[in-house]
């Protein structure tokens, strides 16, 4: 109950009545309040005023399920000067509080609480109003000069704990049953059961962060923030090695490359990015996948970067690759003018299985060895006459072909050192320097006059001998090169080249005499006797 000071009740009776506007604004409001459901709460009720007054009385209803707390009910120390005060709850939850000075002195300040009290808050989360009703502040002059009041507002939530998680690899996480997706904000000291599952192709390996374990399932109190980290790994494959063959080829020539794949585990697609080697460059649509392997899948080629070839493929209904080793694609490559070692690097590489991880484990690069085109080099073998000798034998450094050999393919740039030799001709030797296009050289074999006569080649007839005006000479064997007629002097006295089997010397010129015959033909020199006379 609410005790009253004789008189007291008339003087503040007579302020009621006496409610007059006031030019100052004076408002009496209570402090919002956040606190958890059950918890005690000191409500504060303070008076902002530019007049002075001397006495207040206001009723304050508590909302279903607050309680005071007996006795806490206080008044400011540091704004009253003796005033007396009296506070107590009704039957109907209603706080009474009333405060005056006998001296009519004033409050001290223009501000800050002017009395505080305690309550008991419910068990129930949510937003409650205190109300100030019938509230009046008693100026000097016994007038209200109360101009407003401000409601308070007491927010009991319980206190909040925020619940983050991170997926290293691929998987989810549910907790309590939902996917996480965003940051879950819950109750401090709620349990949540979080639940890892990882994706097709992946395995969950532990938590981290504020749990540990290696169990999907966590029971997880929330007494404070936390962050959880959820690590999924990749199933373990086996080896699946992706190579580039070596490969020869000759300089400014074109060439088939391959990638090989050598798997353990089923893939349904792959990349390979090739660094090619500095002058060669891919040959446009040279690039086609092995039919032995690939099914439906669709091949991709494309330049990332210069120099860099990207074959790629996948299947469009995730179909895997047929088999366990061998060339997966082939493709052309034109190679520079260059000779050596280059090597072919695969600089990027994936081989995806059919749930898109990439399972390679290893790659090996290429090497193309790019040597001197071959050249060919055809001898044409002669002799003074121009005319061709079919049977010479050919050394060519020191292999000796068959003969009539004079065609030497396959050769390289170089230089080569030949014989050509002939029965009945001189040897001819001699360097040819080979480059990077093919060579004919024409060697001409000059006849040895010197050279034994194989008599059963050779049957020479001349006739008549003696001769009058005309000698003739035939050769029933091999044709005739060359004809000289000496006088015993030795002097030449005719002289005649051909390439035939019969010969007639005009003599009607000459002296009677012994003259020296000498004929020339492919099977070597016959010196014969003939008389002229008349």
């Amino acid at each position: 109950m609410i005790r009253i000071v004789p008189g007291l009740f008339f003087i503040f009776v007579a302020l009621i009545l006496t409610t007059h506007p006031a030019a100052a604004e004076n408002i009496m409001k209570i402090h919002p309040v956040e606190a958890v459901p059950g918890d005690t709460i000191l409500v504060e009720v303070e008076v902002v005023n530019e007049d002075e007054f001397s006495g207040f009385n206001v009723d304050i209803p508590l909302p279903a399920g607050f309680s005071y707390v007996d006795g806490s009910f206080a008044m400011n120390p540091e704004r009253i000067d003796g005033h007396s005060s009296s506070a107590d709850v009704n039957q109907s939850n209603v706080m009474k509080i009333l405060a005056y000075s006998m001296q009519n002195k004033p409050f001290i300040g223009n501000e800050g609480v002017l009395f505080s009290f305690r309550v008991v808050t419910p068990e129930q989360t949510g937003t409650y109003t205190l109300v100030l009703r019938d509230a009046v502040l008693g100026g000097l002059n016994f007038r209200n000069i109360l101009t407003g009041t401000v409601d308070g507002v007491v927010d009991l939530q319980y206190e909040q704990a925020m619940l983050t998680v991170v997926v290293e690899g691929e998987g989810e996480v549910t907790v309590d049953g939902d996917l996480y997706t965003e940051p879950v904000s819950v109750d401090k000291d709620t349990e949540l059961l979080l639940e890892a599952t990882p994706a097709p192709g992946w395995q969950f390996d532990q938590w981290s962060g504020d749990a540990g374990g290696a169990d999907p399932s966590l029971q997880l109190t929330m007494d404070d923030d936390k962050e959880v980290v959820a690590g999924f790994s990749v199933i373990p494959s086996g080896d699946n090695v992706m190579r580039i063959p070596d490969v020869s080829v000759y300089a400014g020539q074109e060439a088939e490359f391959s990638v090989t794949i050598d798997n353990e585990d089923e893939f349904a697609g792959f990349v390979a990015d090739i660094r090619l080697p500095g002058g060669f460059s891919y040959l446009e649509e040279t690039a086609y996948l092995d039919a032995d392997r690939a099914g439906d899948h669709e091949l991709e080629v494309s330049h990332p970067d210069d120099g860099v070839l990207r074959l790629s493929a996948v299947s469009p209904t995730n179909d895997s690759f047929s088999g366990e080793q061998g060339a997966v694609v082939f493709f052309g490559l034109l190679a520079g003018e260059h000779y050596g070692q280059f090597p072919v690097v695969i600089e990027d590489a994936r081989i995806s299985n059919p749930y898109d991880i990439d399972i390679l484990s290893e790659k090996e690069d290429g090497v193309v060895s790019v040597t001197p085109a071959p050249v060919t080099l055809t001898f044409e073998v002669v002799d003074e006459h121009d005319e061709a000798i079919e049977d010479a034998v050919v050394t060519l450094d020191e292999e000796e072909a068959d003969p009539g050999a004079y065609v030497f393919a396959g050769l390289t740039s170089g230089t080569y050192t030949y014989i050509i030799e002939r029965e009945g001709y001189f040897p001819s030797e001699g360097e040819v320097e080979l480059a990077d296009e093919d060579v004919e050289l024409q060697v001409v074999l000059e006849t040895d006059d010197t050279a034994v006569v194989d008599a059963e080649k050779l049957v020479l007839e001349v006739f008549p001998n003696p001769a009058g005006s005309r000698l003739t000479v035939s050769s029933a064997g091999v044709r005739i090169n060359e004809i000289r007629l000496l006088d015993v002097g030795g002097k030449l006295v005719y002289e005649a080249t051909l390439h035939d089997h019969l010969h007639n010397i005009d003599v009607s010129g000459l002296r009677s005499g012994i003259y020296m015959l000498q004929v020339f033909t492919l099977e070597g020199a016959e010196t014969l006797r003939v008389q002229v006379a008349r």
